[in-house]
């Protein structure tokens, strides 16, 4: 599922309105940076999206699974992406003349993203299955 909303350059990505619109039909964990920490992780929580972000040095440690460490370790792949698309895709801010020539410069750069012979991805989280072996000498 691809979920995204446009708004103007006024409102930040972490506006709870914005949030709440944007996260309604999600469930999963959700990895974002620091400026995620909102208020509204209790209320995504109970529907089953759960916040995962680096915490705050004021905030203490929270203890967090391997998984969940794995794949927040792994959030600069995701500025590669991010990075692709504005520089190889020419997905740049320009000043459109009408909104259809700004929906056309968006489409044409996510089709060309689809093109690449390689695009960053992030392996799948293997569980460590620890195995006790007991060796015997005879």
């Amino acid at each position: 599922m691809v979920v995204f909303h446009i708004t103007p350059a006024n409102v930040a990505d972490n506006n709870q309105n914005l949030l709440t619109q944007l996260l309604q039909r999600l469930q999963g964990f959700l990895y974002g940076d620091k400026g995620y920490l909102t208020a509204l992780a209790d209320k995504f929580k109970e529907r089953g999206l759960e916040l995962i972000t680096k915490y705050r040095k004021t905030m203490g440690l929270k203890a967090l699974s391997e998984k969940k460490k794995y794949y927040l370790q792994h959030r600069g792949l995701i500025q590669t992406v991010f990075d692709c698309l504005k520089n190889l895709c020419n997905l740049d801010h320009s000043r459109h003349r009408s909104p259809l020539n700004f929906f056309v410069n968006i489409w044409s750069a996510l089709i060309a993203y689809t093109f690449f012979d390689e695009c960053p991805a992030i392996t799948p989280f293997r569980e460590r299955v620890e195995h006790n072996c007991q060796f015997i000498l005879i």
